[in-house]
């Protein structure tokens, strides 16, 4: 247990201005290990997920397609209008999105993701606009 409480004391004394209180820090982190970061992109963005020093990336889920029609969700691109595409996927999902993602940022402090249907080496509905949706956390190590 002495061992834990200098890893989180290293971990988060940084963050901490006064001497340390061992339970807060350990509060600290499990607070931040606990916590789910959800993001949302549309096709063509770029998205960076971050976790704060000694911490890694831990991707939980991960979707890559369109479930939500376009109306309701990623509408716009480039400040225009989506044109009205005729094979247009209402159903459409990148089987792998989660690995693909957990291979580009598990384990790292830091990652970039452009979100188009070559970052996921797959494109099962090319007329189709897509999204990604995803939740990570940070851990300790």
């Amino acid at each position: 247990m002495d061992h834990l409480i200098y890893l989180l004391l290293i971990i988060y004394s940084p963050l901490i201005s006064t001497t340390p209180d061992p339970q807060a820090v350990i509060d600290a982190v499990m607070s931040e290990s606990l916590r789910s970061n959800r993001v949302q992109a549309c096709d063509g963005e770029r998205i960076t997920l971050q976790c704060p020093k000694n911490t890694h990336i831990q991707i939980e889920t991960g979707f890559y397609g369109r479930v939500v029609p376009v109306e309701e969700l990623c509408p716009e691109r480039n400040g225009k209008s989506i044109p009205s595409r005729p094979f247009y996927d209402a159903t459409c999902d990148v089987i792998h999105a989660q690995s693909r993602l957990s291979e580009m940022c598990n384990k790292r402090r830091k990652c970039t993701i452009i979100v188009d249907a070559s970052t996921f080496q797959e494109d099962p509905c090319p007329s189709t606009s897509k999204y990604l949706q995803m939740s990570y956390r940070c851990t300790p190590g």
